[in-house]
């Protein structure tokens, strides 16, 4: 399957990935090079999460994420697949299978 890049490297997916995925514009591509010259798209799917924050968190971590030049919802979700990975962790290592 052919992949167009154009002089900007943009990369234009055939409408039949786009239509197998269901991806949107905004979407997260993630990239993996794997050890045989290929590199590995994955599509993750996102669902919503209702966060209760008082507006001192929100102003904390609105200045974090400012801090880092990203988006307030690219930290959260990097804050939220953090303390998911963390607990992935702590349960192998407990013995308990996810």
């Amino acid at each position: 399957m052919l992949v167009e890049v154009d002089e900007q490297g943009v990369m234009k997916l055939p409408d039949e990935i786009i239509e197998k995925f269901n991806l949107c514009s905004g979407d997260t591509v993630h990239f993996e090079e794997r050890g045989d010259g290929c590199i590995v798209m994955t599509f993750p799917k996102k669902i919503d999460v209702e966060i209760d924050l008082s507006d001192d968190e929100l102003l904390i971590l609105m200045k974090m994420a400012h801090e880092q030049d990203i988006t307030f919802n690219q930290f959260v979700e990097d804050v939220l697949r953090e303390e998911i990975e963390r607990e992935k962790t702590k349960k192998f290592n407990d013995g308990v299978d996810w």
